[in-house]
């Protein structure tokens, strides 16, 4: 669960960026309007709410790292080790 709340909340931070970046961009070029960069940036902001936000799984990973015993450092390792997954 600590995976999913981290990747998800992650993925949300990250598409907001995106899509601000996008949209500073094409409205510097001046075709804002007529790009389909409206369309998806709405799609973008419907999935970031898709299964939460990413403030609701900044909460979720802030309970599992609460309820964590032990050095820090062990839970980053196994929500960053990849191997484990596989």
């Amino acid at each position: 669960r600590l995976r999913v709340a981290t990747a998800k909340a992650r993925c949300s931070e990250a598409a907001l960026a995106v899509a601000e970046f996008a949209h500073a961009i094409h409205g510097a070029i001046g075709f804002t309007e007529e790009y389909d960069l409206q369309l998806f940036t709405r799609r973008l902001h419907a999935w970031r709410q898709t299964a939460g936000s990413e403030s609701y799984w900044h909460g979720v990973a802030g309970e599992a790292l609460l309820q964590h015993q032990g050095p820090m450092l062990d839970i980053v390792r196994r929500i960053t080790d990849v191997e484990s997954v596989l």
